[in-house]
C-alpha cells in the first residue's frame, strides 16, 4: 500500500498486511505507524534540478533525473558537432569551387578537395566519442568518500553527502551509490569487554541469518563475512539480502554492510538499475570491505 508521511507529505510503501506497524519516513526520518487502508498519494509537483532544495522522490527516480541529464548533455555535445562539420564542409565545397575555377583558367586540371571534408568528420566524430566516454567514465567511476564510526574508517564508491545512523551504542555512517542504487555502510558499538560468549553468540547471530560465512583479516581485525544476510535498506524498511563483514576487537564490534543495488530492486523498493549488470565495478565492494581500518581513538 501507498500512503503519505504527515510530517512532510513524503509518499511511503509498505505491504498490504503491515496495518498498524511502524516505518520510519525516508525523507523526515519521523517513526510513522503504518494506516489500516491504502491512502491515495497527494499529488506533487516534480521539483526543478535547479532548486537547491528539492529532493528526489527516491533512489530510482534521482537516478533516472541524472541519467536524462546525461543525454540532454550528449545531445548538446552533438548538435553542436553536427553545426561545425556543416560549417566545415561548406568552406571545403567553396574552396574546391574556388580552386577548380582557378586551375581551369590556368589551363590545369584539379580533383577536387574531399580530403577536408573526411577530416572534418573524423574530428567530429573524435570529439563526440572523447566527451561521451568522458561523462560515462566520470559519473561511472565517480569518486569515493570514506566513512568513519567509532574510531574505524573505510572508503566506498558513493556519491553525495555522507548519511549518518546512530541507535543506542550503535554508531554509523553510510553512502549511496546513485549509479546503481546500491548501499556502504560501517557501524560501530560498543560490548562488555573480554567477554567471549557474547562475541561467540554475536557470530552466530549473524551465521544463522547467512547462507554462508569464512574468516576474514581486514585492517589488523579478525572476523567473519558472511554473505546473503537480511539486512534493513535504508531507503525504506525493509529486508534485503546483503554482504556483511563482523569484527569484535576489545569493547566494540565493526560491522560493515554493502547492499547491493540489484538486491534492492529485487525486493521491490527501486527499479532495476540500467548499470546492474556492471554493479561490481562500479560499486567495487571488495575494495570497500579491504578499506576497513582504525582510524583514531
Amino acid at each position: 500500500m501507498l500512503f503519505d508521511c504527515p510530517e512532510c507529505g513524503q509518499t511511503l510503501k509498505a505491504a498490504d498486511d503491515a496495518a498498524g506497524k511502524k516505518c520510519r519516513c525516508t525523507s523526515c526520518n519521523l517513526l510513522v505507524v503504518i494506516p489500516g487502508r491504502q491512502v491515495k498519494p497527494k499529488s506533487k509537483k516534480r521539483a526543478s534540478p535547479a532548486t537547491p532544495s528539492a529532493k528526489p522522490a527516491s533512489v530510482a527516480s534521482e537516478l533516472n533525473d541524472m541519467i536524462v541529464r546525461q543525454h540532454e548533455q550528449i545531445l548538446e555535445q552533438a548538435v553542436a558537432t553536427l553545426k561545425k562539420q556543416e560549417a566545415a564542409k561548406r568552406r571545403a565545397e567553396h574552396r574546391s569551387r574556388f580552386g577548380e575555377r582557378e586551375s581551369f583558367e590556368n589551363g590545369t586540371e584539379t580533383s577536387g578537395s574531399a580530403q577536408p571534408i573526411l577530416k572534418a568528420v573524423l574530428t567530429g566524430a573524435l570529439v563526440l566519442g572523447v566527451i561521451c566516454c568522458g561523462i560515462f567514465g566520470f559519473f561511472a567511476m565517480g569518486r569515493s568518500s570514506e566513512l568513519k564510526a567509532g574510531g574505524y574508517a573505510a572508503t566506498a564508491r558513493g556519491h553525495g553527502k555522507v548519511l549518518s545512523k546512530s541507535e543506542g551504542p550503535v554508531h554509523g555512517e553510510g553512502i549511496l551509490n546513485r549509479m546503481t542504487g546500491s548501499e556502504f555502510w560501517l557501524y560501530v558499538s560498543s560490548l562488555p569487554a573480554g567477554d567471549p560468549l557474547l562475541t561467540r553468540s554475536v557470530m552466530e547471530r549473524f551465521g544463522a541469518r547467512s547462507t554462508e560465512q569464512k574468516p576474514v583479516q581486514r585492517g589488523g581485525l579478525s572476523g567473519n563475512r558472511f554473505s546473503n544476510v537480511e539486512a534493513e535498506s535504508l531507503s525504506i524498511a525493509s529486508k534485503v539480502q546483503a554482504e556483511m563483514e563482523v569484527f569484535v576487537a576489545s569493547d566494540k564490534m565493526i560491522v560493515a554492510l554493502y547492499i547491493p543495488g540489484s538486491a534492492k530492486a529485487k525486493a521491490g523498493i527501486q527499479r532495476k538499475s540500467t548499470f546492474e549488470g556492471s554493479e561490481d565495478l562500479l560499486d567495487s565492494p571488495e575494495s570497500f570491505f579491504e578499506s576497513i581500518k582504525f582510524d583514531s581513538p
